[in-house]
């Protein structure tokens, strides 16, 4: 066994959970869908009612999905992986939210360009950015996060009337979106690939 498949199967043996990647894609498609949950009337407010209610809603469809879609890996693959890959999660959709949410709101407390854009790419950017440094070169693509935190924070810097977040929170919303089911695809590619080569090399049999 080479040494990248080694560290491969290592990687499996740590990060199982969060390798099932197909939860980091019902995370994205949450997120792509979040603009219809919190939607902003005709004055540029998110509307109260349409937050309270959505959020239950919201939060109780993404529980649900993400345990229907843990059940399908643990049937195709068991519950592989040491003590260490249990159930934490990469950056969820929640997650993203809340980053979201407290970066604007610190945002707006100062008039500073580069300090308004540096605490968007932080809330935003931080934990993609960790993922990816942690379990480099293998999870490179998370640095598709990344990415959209950065084009997000960029814009941001023009952003300044409450209209202008309503259409900026949108476009951060998609943006990352697509990004979380992009990475959420090649974690699953990169975990099928290294639970189904070689029957004989399983990340059970690999102590972490």
């Amino acid at each position: 066994m080479d040494d990248d498949r080694l560290a491969l199967i290592q990687l499996v043996a740590r990060r199982y959970r969060q390798l099932q990647g197909f939860r980091t894609v019902t995370d994205g498609v949450f997120l792509l869908l979040m603009p219809l949950v919190f939607r902003w009337d005709g004055h540029g407010f998110l509307n109260p009612g349409a937050m309270v209610s959505g959020t239950i809603l919201f939060v109780a469809a993404a529980s649900l999905a993400q345990h229907v879609v843990t059940a399908r890996y643990d049937r195709r693959f068991g519950r592989a992986g040491g003590p260490s890959a249990g159930d934490r999660r990469e950056p969820s959709v929640l997650a993203f939210y809340v980053a979201y949410a407290l970066g604007v709101i610190a945002a707006q407390l100062t008039d500073t360009t580069w300090l308004r854009a540096s605490v968007v790419l932080v809330a935003l950017g931080a934990g993609p950015l960790w993922v990816c440094y942690r379990d480099w070169p293998h999870r490179a693509h998370w640095l598709l996060p990344v990415l959209a935190a950065i084009a997000g924070s960029a814009i941001f810097t023009g952003v300044r009337t409450v209209q202008e977040i309503a259409g900026w929170s949108v476009l951060v919303w998609r943006a990352g979106g697509l990004a979380l089911i992009a990475a959420g695809l090649l974690d699953h590619a990169l975990l099928v690939k290294a639970m189904t080569r070689d029957a004989r090399e399983t990340p059970q049999s690999v102590k972490p």
